[in-house]
């Protein structure tokens, strides 16, 4: 099976993770690191369990770690969610990975902070996914839309721009099944 990780909070404040290095010690699980971030392709995992577990181990401070099978990213990849079109200028995509469903009374779309001077948008959740696109509107300060889903929907959540993503199905795809 084949995975993909997700650190919540590294690289912030006192938690800093050497995410490559991190990557390469952690035999026998097989992962490629993408970006500074804490996202980790895995492949031939023998559970989504076993490699939270490895990671949880083997990492130097408590964080959420969100793992999902790699064919729920390839799939949510291939849906083309954002559609084909690149986003406006000052737009950007983004994927919250959610800790636990979404409540089903959540309307949807919502902008925030309005609908009219919106900074995040959030689109659609599916399955462990939020859907979302932001723009700055202050010159100094960004609405990131990890924030707007925890606060709204309750639930923890770690957010990656969607070229993330996509790399990480690149990355699934270009392996081959485990």
């Amino acid at each position: 099976m084949d995975a993909v990780a997700f650190l919540r909070g590294i690289n912030t404040g006192n938690r800093t993770l050497k995410t490559a290095e991190f990557a390469r010690g952690m035999e026998p699980f097989r992962l490629e690191n993408i970006g500074a971030a804490g996202t980790f392709v895995a492949r031939g995992v023998p559970s989504l369990n076993a490699l939270h577990g490895a990671i949880s181990a083997r990492l130097p401070f408590a964080t959420e770690i969100l793992v999902v099978a790699g064919t729920d990213v390839t799939a949510l990849i291939r849906s083309q969610p954002f559609g084909r079109v690149a986003p406006p200028k000052g737009v950007r995509r983004a994927v919250s990975i959610v800790s636990s469903p979404v409540p089903r009374d959540v309307r949807l779309p919502m902008a925030r902070p309005s609908a009219r001077a919106w900074e995040v948008q959030i689109l659609a959740a599916r399955g462990p996914f939020v859907l979302s696109t932001t723009r700055r509107l202050r010159p100094n300060r960004i609405l990131y839309p990890n924030a707007v889903v925890e606060k709204e929907f309750g639930v923890k959540a770690t957010t990656r721009w969607w070229e993330t993503l996509e790399r990480a199905a690149e990355l699934l795809d270009a392996a081959g099944p485990a």
